[in-house]
This record gives C-alpha cells, sequence and structure tokens, in this order.
C-alpha cells in the first residue's frame, strides 16, 4: 500500500480546493432556419422516404406474390404471405405517404414565401 506525504498537510498551511472548471461559453443562438432552408430539407427527407418505401414495394410485392403461389400449391401455411408479406408493403406504403406529405408541406412552404416578400415591398403611404 503507498503511504501518503502528510508533510505538506499542517495547520498553519490550510488546504485550497480546487476550483471547478467553467462550462463552455454558450454558443449565440441560431437563427430559425428560412422557409427555403425548410423546404429544401423536407424534400430531401421525402426523397430519402421515397427511396426506401419503393425499395420495401419492391421486395415486399414479389416474397408476397411467391409465398401466395406456395400456399395455393399446399406446400406452404395459408397465413404465410399475409405474416411475411404484408409488413414490407405496409412500410413501403407509409414511407411513400408520408414522403408525399413532406412534398405537400415543402410546396406549401414556397408559396408562402413571395407573398410574404411581396407585402414587405409594399411602399408605406403617408398623409403629406
Amino acid at each position: 500500500m503507498a503511504q501518503l506525504d502528510l508533510s505538506e498537510c499542517s495547520p498553519s498551511s490550510p488546504v485550497k480546493p480546487k476550483r471547478a472548471k467553467r462550462a463552455p461559453a454558450k454558443a449565440a443562438p441560431k437563427r430559425p432556419p428560412s422557409k427555403r432552408a425548410q423546404a429544401q430539407s423536407l424534400r430531401a427527407e421525402a426523397r430519402l422516404l421515397t427511396t426506401a418505401g419503393l425499395m420495401l414495394l419492391v421486395i415486399g410485392f414479389p416474397v408476397t406474390l411467391y409465398l401466395v403461389a406456395l400456399a395455393l400449391t399446399g406446400a406452404a401455411w395459408a397465413l404465410l404471405p399475409v405474416a411475411v408479406g404484408a409488413p414490407p408493403i405496409v412500410l413501403g406504403y407509409l414511407a411513400c405517404h408520408f414522403a408525399s406529405q413532406r412534398m405537400l408541406k415543402a410546396k406549401a412552404l414556397e408559396r408562402r414565401q413571395p407573398r410574404a416578400a411581396s407585402a414587405s415591398k409594399k411602399p408605406i403611404l403617408t398623409r403629406q
């Protein structure tokens, strides 16, 4: 066991407490993204969701059709196509649905932007 050196600790020399580390300075508050940036990010999300949805649909339909053929011949359980094939089809449909919703939101944001810009450009009429 290591021995402690107590020569520095005497009643005449008080122990100084260690300073707590300062928290890093807070960054300036970020400005909210512009409507155009929001619309672009919504469109990017929609592209990603559409790609994922189409991949799921491309996998889900042929697998379901193959399992239906197996079930009709009696080689597989009758509910196997529903149990295995339905989840990718439903997930693919939902991904494409949410992608279209994001595209609609992006379109609505882009339509609102020119109106706000044109409203601010109107001259202010004053009485003379």
